[in-house]
């Protein structure tokens, strides 16, 4: 869902991945409804010959896979995953802040035809992450020892795609697709006889069908023409629930509470591909986006150039506009409407953000290939991004939607108006050596700054604004004896710390609850994120069968990084909770 983050595990698994292009720059004008980046993801078909298998338990938890043919005749295939976290069941034993549980699965079913291939495909997971404070936090008065909170959230896709060919020049590809997700976030309190006594539970669920149609037309040897559409029906549920001591029982207790459905949105897209020679490419496109829910509009153009002015180097230029709605939530979030005779937040029946503009994005970008040799590769981009009709506050304020999602929940502001801006530019650079010779590696950098406006007018750091990344890894392996690999792979990365609000220690423990300094709004930045992740391992391959047997270990310089730091009130001192220490785990995988 917009405005919430991604967990450490991610749900695609790359053993049924085939291709995957990650575009950050100005993307071509088939991607629609997104300003930042687009990752276009391709899941491979299994096996038409012959039935393969894996079994694996390692750090990514328990994994079963299975693929190959159908109907070996018309080459018909599935291939299907299934995965199970170890790290849910190292918490179940020992004790360990923070670990994520998960589970999750993917398929897909092959058909090819004669005029085209049809393809059924799915992936769904569950998820979820806990900390409970330690016993430091026990008040006498209430009879409590701490706090629990859980973050979880379920996602599933289900889909079709319908790949016809009409001619050697010309093909359609249609599709249609259900997607659902339901972030969930509860808080306990935890008792002296480790009973939980629930406090809040927020829960939002989004459901999207989705209808893609594309025609594709190789018009002649210098021109490719594709135009398509895109229609979504999404619907939403979100509540908030709170208990209510005084009544024993839960209340809506929330800038929302609301479901809604059949929100439509819509979009069209042209693209034209020329080659003015074989060396020098010219794109452009043009993507409508209409939101059915408030009538708002964008018509989005797109234009590059990428020129091979060398065996082994080339240039792109490229621009692209923008546009994107909001997180369906914001627009339903009801306004406040002062408080009851009890003194809690009442709200009106009338969300104040339904009309809100489409956010909006001007891109552009220059980027520059050398290839030393066909393994060994340099690239490097410079970019610039201004952003307008972002959400921000109609009072003066440093609050801005673009900040949405630093956090695991999601935007709770009414009264937001689209008169917000912002700017990100950067260098971007990636030095790779594909896999040759026995070793390879990845380094990447990027610099940046990224900044925004609310209502206040003045310019702010983003809460993303660290103003550097760089990862690096590598692997070498070398042979022990025939049949037998032994391989070392390390990754590091370093990158800024995250920007946060300020609070005043003195004047929180006076008002007994932490006293934010709004007026310097994420200057101040936590202590860089650092983290490097070892694997030593052994494959043995004999005529059936591949055996790997390696052993991780996560974060081996046990480096403290910062999960979240606050005021606590009961301690009256503040609390830093940090990320997961080093962690060292084995794993087996056997391929038959």
């Amino acid at each position: 869902v917009q405005g919430t983050n991604g967990g450490p595990m991610s749900m695609l698994n790359n053993n049924v991945l085939s291709r995957s292009d990650f575009f950050t720059s100005a993307f071509p004008a088939e991607y629609g409804n997104a300003t930042s980046g687009v990752f276009d993801l391709k899941m491979r078909s299994g096996n038409q010959e012959k039935h393969e298998f894996l079994a694996q338990c390692g750090f990514n938890g328990f994994e079963l896979g299975a693929e190959g043919p159908i109907i070996r005749n018309n080459k018909s295939s599935y291939i299907v995953n299934l995965r199970y976290s170890v790290l849910g069941l190292v918490k179940k034993f020992l004790w360990v802040e923070g670990l994520p549980e998960y589970s999750d699965i993917t398929f897909k079913l092959n058909f090819p035809l004669k005029s085209g291939n049809f393809s059924i495909f799915g992936l769904g997971g569950i998820s979820k992450i806990s900390i409970t404070e330690d016993d430091e936090y026990r008040s006498d008065n209430i009879n409590k020892y701490g706090l629990k909170g859980e973050n979880g959230s379920k996602t599933g896709i289900l889909g079709i795609n319908y790949l016809h060919v009409i001619n050697s020049s010309t093909f359609i590809k249609t599709g249609i697709s259900f997607s659902t997700r339901g972030p969930r976030e509860k808080e306990d309190s935890v008792l002296n006889d480790n009973i939980y006594l629930s406090l809040n539970d927020n829960k939002y669920s989004q459901n999207i069908i989705t209808l893609t149609a594309k025609l594709s037309k190789k018009i002649d040897v210098k021109n490719n023409l594709s135009l398509g559409v895109v229609i979504q029906d999404m619907s939403f549920n979100a509540e908030r629930m709170t208990y209510d001591d005084d009544n024993n029982r839960f209340i809506v207790d929330a800038p929302y509470s609301y479901s809604n459905k059949n929100i439509f949105l819509s979009q069209g897209y042209l693209q034209w591909k020329h080659s003015f020679t074989d060396l020098l490419n010219f794109n452009a496109g043009l993507n409508g986006i209409y939101f059915h829910l408030n009538k708002t509009s964008a018509l989005d153009p797109r234009i590059g150039l990428t020129w091979q002015f060398s065996d082994n180097q080339s240039l792109g230029l490229g621009y692209g506009l923008h546009s994107q709605i909001q997180p369906l939530n914001v627009y339903f979030i009801q306004t406040k409407a002062g408080v009851d005779e009890n003194g809690r937040q009442i709200y009106a029946d009338l969300g104040t953000n339904k009309n809100l503009e489409l956010m909006r994005n001007h891109h552009y970008a220059v980027s520059y290939n050398y290839s030393f040799n066909p393994n060994l590769r340099l690239k490097t981009e410079a970019y610039y991004q201004s952003l307008y009709n972002v959400p921000v506050k109609r009072s003066k304020s440093y609050y801005s939607l673009s900040n949405s999602g630093a956090a695991m929940s999601v935007s709770e502001e009414d009264s937001l108006v689209s008169e917000g801006t912002g700017k990100n530019y950067g260098l971007e650079f990636t030095f790779e050596k594909y896999l040759s010779d026995r070793y390879y590696f990845l380094i990447t950098a990027s610099l940046f700054n990224s900044l925004y406006q609310g209502a206040d007018k003045k310019w702010r750091n983003t809460t993303y604004n660290g103003n550097f990344i760089i990862n690096a890894l590598g692997g070498y392996e070398f042979e022990i004896k025939e049949n037998v690999l032994l391989n070392f792979n390390l990754r590091t990365i370093y990158a800024g710390g995250k920007r946060i609000i300020p609070y005043d220690f003195e004047q929180s423990v006076i008002k007994k609850e932490t006293y934010y300094l709004y007026d310097e709004a994420y200057e101040k930045q936590v202590k860089n994120y650092f983290r490097t992740d070892l694997r030593i391992g052994v494959i043995y391959q004999t005529q059936y069968l591949t055996h790997e047997l390696a052993v991780d270990i996560s974060n081996i310089t046990n480096q403290k990084n910062i999960y979240r730091e606050r005021y606590d009130n009961t301690l009256k001192k503040p609390k830093i909770n940090y990320q997961q220490g080093i962690f060292p785990m084995g794993l087996y995988r056997l391929i038959f």
